[in-house]
């Protein structure tokens, strides 16, 4: 049989329990406020994306990619304010995730980045997706290869 609880633990247990509430609610919040930020590059963008191939001249199309690279802009304003960038450098090795090797026009190119498949991200200096990205590789021509 338990006998009461020590002074002062009744109310450690609810300042614990209150704490995960505050903790989890500031979680919401910041998510939110993020989402928030980003949505009218989102509609922006949704709105170029219903329209009917059908109907829309290529021209049209041109306007609205040009109209939606002005969304992108505005989408990185709102996520720098955040502390979210774009783009993990793809020259820090640790910010990328190599998914397929390309030969490389020189040595001096040897083990660099040649194309950028998907752009990484980063919250506050963390790494939240790292950039899938073409390595290059430099192969030294045979004397055979020379030949040819």
């Amino acid at each position: 049989m338990e006998g009461p609880l020590p002074p002062g633990s009744a109310e450690f247990e609810n300042y614990k329990k209150r704490a995960v509430r505050e903790r989890t609610e500031a979680g919401s919040r910041a998510q939110a406020d993020l989402i928030v930020r980003a949505l009218d590059a989102l509609d922006d963008l949704g709105r170029i994306a219903v329209l009917d191939p059908a109907q829309t001249t290529s021209q049209t199309l041109h306007e609205g990619l040009a109209w939606s690279s002005g969304s992108c802009r505005k989408r990185w304003r709102a996520s720098d304010s955040s502390g979210w960038t774009p783009r993990a450098s793809p020259s820090i090795p640790t910010s990328t995730r190599p998914v397929m090797m390309m030969p490389a026009a020189s040595a001096a190119a040897d083990h660099t980045v040649g194309s950028v498949f998907q752009p990484g991200y980063r919250l506050n200096g963390t790494l939240l997706r790292p950039a899938r990205v073409a390595v290059l590789t430099w192969t030294e021509p045979t004397a055979e290869g020379a030949a040819q």
